[in-house]
């Protein structure tokens, strides 16, 4: 087996650039971007996303709204749970408020999840059958209220209400495979999206995302300390990786990892106790 990726310890300069891909990621934004562009430039206090099929006709969704922080990891021991959950019972659509957003602690928030004073965060539509993944939005505390011209995330601006158009894809199982000479087989290897709660750990190489929007997706692949690591979790970073590609609905994906994307100092919650 090849040393195990997790506990390569790039040089100081090999991390910076990690974060620096980490951030621009995150920012970037390079997938289910949301719709149309911004054309506002006021504070709203409350978002309302309307959730609509892909001829923008509306959607009735019985499931939540879930609120990520952008750079948020959806793997046991960081960080799994939304920072917020608003449930929905059959409307086409569904709102976020600021007052709820400026009692999350900072604690909550990953540092890449926040810049200039903007909170960032991605919105996760779960239905039963029909789900969406929006990034872009980010939230000031210094103010209470949304910023739309830091990511010209809104569809429009009316009064306080930032108006969103959320276009759902079905919710699928989708598959990948990685050669498991890449991995670390006593320590925990998942695929994840950052800023959702979509995660898959592996088992044998296979991986399974459960009930993710019907797209292309870029995920990223982490391992942690397992129970049955011999070394008792002793590492004091963990690193993420990206793929060398996307995965995609209705195939097996093969996969190898690709680049560096980010050290991480290893969670409390993963050291030996």
């Amino acid at each position: 087996m090849n040393p195990s990726l997790s506990r390569l310890r790039p040089s100081p300069a090999i991390r910076a650039a990690a974060w620096t891909a980490a951030a621009a990621l995150a920012l970037s934004g390079c997938i289910d971007r949301l719709a149309g562009t911004s054309v506002g430039t006021g504070n709203p206090t409350e978002i309302q996303v309307a959730f609509r099929d892909s001829t923008g006709a509306p959607v009735a969704v019985t499931g939540s709204l879930q609120v990520y922080a952008s750079t948020q990891i959806p793997v046991p021991g960081f960080a799994p749970n939304p920072l917020l959950t608003v449930d929905v019972a059959g409307a086409s659509s569904a709102s976020l408020k600021a007052e709820a957003f400026q009692g999350l602690a900072d604690s909550l928030w990953p540092k890449g999840s926040i810049d200039s004073g903007a909170y960032e965060f991605n919105v996760v539509v779960a239905g039963g059958t029909q789900g969406a993944v929006l990034r872009g939005f980010s939230f000031r505390k210094d103010g209470s209220a949304f910023d739309l011209r830091a990511q010209a995330a809104g569809d429009g601006v009316n009064g306080k209400v930032a108006e969103i158009e959320g276009t759902l894809a079905p919710l699928v199982d989708i598959e990948c495979a990685l050669d498991t000479n890449e991995l670390s087989m006593n320590w925990d290897n998942y695929l994840f999206l950052y800023g959702t709660g979509y995660a898959a750990k592996g088992v044998k190489g296979k991986f399974v995302l459960h009930g993710i929007p019907k797209k292309r997706h870029a995920v990223s692949f982490i391992s942690v300390p397992g129970k049955d690591d011999p070394s008792g979790g002793g590492s004091d970073s963990l690193f993420v990786y990206g793929l060398n590609v996307d995965i995609v609905p209705d195939k097996i994906n093969q996969a190898q990892l690709g680049d560096l994307q980010s050290s991480l100092p290893t969670p409390e919650l993963l050291k030996p106790q």
